[in-house]
C-alpha cells in the first residue's frame, strides 16, 4: 500500500508526521538529533557508530501526484505500530493500481515485497485535529 497526494507539500507533511510518530515509539535513548541509532542484529546493543535512520520513507514523484509506502506492523517489527491518522487529505492506493497510474518507474523495484489487492481508500482530515 502507498499514499498517494496530490501536492508535495502535502506529502513532506504527511512523511514529517509519520517520522515523528514512528520516532516516538523507539526508547528515547536511542532517538537523536542525528536520527535513530540502530541495534546490532548480533548483539542487541545499540551501535553508535552505524549509520542513523532519518525518515520513514522517499518521497517519489511522478507527473501529478506524489507517494511513498503506508509502514506496516511487519515493517516495525516487535513495536506495536500506533493508528496513524495524517493531517493531509491523501489516497491509499495498492502496488497494482499504482502500476496502472504510471509507466515512468520500473514498478518491480518499487513494489518487490507489496503483494496483495486493495481497494482504493480516500482520507481526509481537517488539520485541526493535530495539535
Amino acid at each position: 500500500m502507498y499514499y498517494k497526494f496530490t501536492n508535495k507539500e502535502d506529502a513532506q507533511t504527511a512523511l514529517n508526521y509519520i517520522n515523528v510518530t514512528l520516532a516516538s515509539m523507539f526508547p528515547p535513548e536511542l532517538v537523536t538529533p542525528e536520527g535513530i541509532i540502530s541495534v546490532n542484529a548480533e548483539t542487541g546493543e545499540p551501535d553508535i557508530n552505524a549509520a542513523k535512520t532519518t525518515t520513514w520513507a522517499e518521497i517519489k514523484e511522478f507527473k501529478d501526484f506524489y507517494i511513498f509506502p503506508v509502514p506496516t506492523q511487519e515493517d516495525v517489527g516487535d513495536l506495536i505500530l500506533p493508528q496513524i491518522i495524517m493531517p493531509v487529505t491523501y489516497q491509499l492506493i495498492s502496488s497494482e493500481e499504482l502500476e496502472e497510474l504510471s509507466n515512468d518507474f520500473s514498478f518491480e523495484q518499487i513494489a518487490a515485497n507489496n503483494q496483495g489487492q486493495f481497494d482504493s481508500i480516500e482520507h481526509s482530515i481537517p488539520n485541526s485535529v493535530i495539535s
